[in-house]
């Protein structure tokens, strides 16, 4: 794993002539830990190097395929001049290499130790989770399904009595890394014509809507992406609130509407806009008992405007407006919620 250190810009020592740079001083950084995380939850530390005292996974050098995923580049040869013309390109799914060595501390441990590892990976049981946590503590996670790898091999160079060696092959379909925790912002509306903020202690970063005689009006909100592609958020709409809205993302150009059916009658009533891809869905739901609830008619496609577009937030500074007309109520408020993505695991 690479070491951070912190840069030294090149010193004129002055008279003397020439240039110089200061001693070298590289920053003091623990090494990345690695988790697999099955479906149903149970978590394996492949980073622990393992001993006779305490057996376990240890991940070897050479992992591969962590870092910048491979691109599909579509394209057309041109007939009579030299070259071709670029048509589109996209990320393919990202294959992965886990070279891991298991220790136990007896032939029954290494075997207990293998059975674990053989039922996370298990394709059948569902996808895995690769987490890399660095030492600041930021977490990087890739969802993957196990290829090959480990069929054995007794050899004497990868197997002994208490210790066996595979090299895990795994493949994602979604090729970025995706950061551990969700950032969410908040917009809360208030009718009587003040900035309303929560006094809340969590994660939410909130930022207000001003309203003023039942005209919806936030213009060019910042939310700042640091990330490495586009992000697909979640969208919360509480009630009461009613009428046309539209959702703009001004550093894009795109927007998504909704038409004068829309209509959220109260506080425990709200709208969930998933946007992400396979996913692409627009439910009304209840507040009951404590949990939120699909409604009767959850599918509110139907009420969105012209040319609707669930459109991303892409890297860097997003500028985002809320405009529309309707009434609303000191509990109606939107929340974006999303994951950052990332070309590598660290970065």
């Amino acid at each position: 794993m690479p070491i951070p250190a912190e840069f030294q810009e090149l010193v004129d020592p002055g008279q003397d002539g020439g240039w110089t740079t200061p001693p070298y001083q590289p920053e003091h950084w623990q090494r990345t830990q690695v988790f697999i995380e099955s479906n149903e939850g149970h978590r394996l530390h492949v980073t622990d190097r393992p001993n006779r005292h305490r057996p376990g996974y240890f991940l070897q050098s050479g992992p591969d395929g962590w870092d910048l995923p491979r691109f599909d580049l579509k394209f057309e040869e041109s007939p009579n001049l030299d070259g071709g013309y670029f048509r589109s390109v996209r990320a393919t799914t990202r294959e992965m290499a886990l070279p891991v060595y298991i220790y136990g501390s007896d032939r029954r441990g290494v075997i207990d130790l293998k059975r674990q590892l053989f039922n996370a990976m298990n394709p059948k049981n569902g996808p895995v989770r690769i987490v890399a946590r660095e030492a600041n503590g930021s977490t990087r996670s890739i969802t993957a399904y196990y290829v090959s790898g480990m069929e054995g091999n007794e050899s004497r160079e990868t197997s002994g009595f208490t210790w066996i060696k595979y090299v895990v092959v795994v493949r994602a379909m979604e090729p970025y890394w995706t950061s551990g925790a969700p950032e969410s912002h908040a917009w809360f509306m208030n009718p009587e014509r003040h900035w309303f903020l929560t006094n809340k202690k969590d994660h939410l970063n909130f930022i207000p809507i001003r309203v003023s005689d039942g005209l919806i009006s936030s213009p060019r909100n910042e939310i700042p992406v640091d990330a490495d592609v586009e992000t697909w958020p979640v969208w919360e709409i509480y009630g009461p609130i009613s009428g046309e809205i539209a959702f703009t993302n001004e550093t894009s150009g795109k927007s998504l509407t909704f038409g004068p059916s829309f209509g959220l009658a109260s506080e425990n009533d709200r709208i969930v806009i998933d946007t992400r891809p396979g996913i692409k869905t627009i439910t009304k739901q209840h507040y009951k008992s404590g949990e939120w609830l699909d409604d009767s008619k959850p599918n509110w496609w139907n009420r969105l405007g012209e040319n609707p577009q669930l459109w991303p937030l892409v890297p860097g500074m997003n500028l985002v407006s809320v405009e529309g007309q309707g009434a609303v109520g000191v509990t109606t408020r939107i929340v974006c919620t999303y994951r950052k993505r990332y070309f590598s695991y660290a970065g």
